[in-house]
């Protein structure tokens, strides 16, 4: 994943949150958001994963739209 340059520089936390459909229920797993892109897996061919990011400071929490993206076959 990319995001918008500057995005969230102002924010105390910064996650990118995963779930699978049908393994997870919502997004339960989380990393550090890295401005640069996150690298997340591993995941298998077909599988449906949900991902959104979450940021924090205080005067609240914002999190993006839910994303899907279905994980296809690699091209080598």
């Amino acid at each position: 994943m990319s995001y918008t340059p500057g995005g969230g520089d102002h924010a105390t936390t910064r996650l990118v949150r995963w779930g699978v459909q049908g393994v997870d229920t919502g997004t339960p797993h989380s990393a550090p958001l890295d401005a640069s892109g996150n690298t997340l897996g591993p995941f298998t061919v077909g599988q449906v994963v949900h991902v959104l990011t979450e940021v924090s400071n205080s005067a609240g929490t914002r999190t993006t739209a839910l994303r899907t993206i279905t994980i296809a076959v690699p091209i080598v």
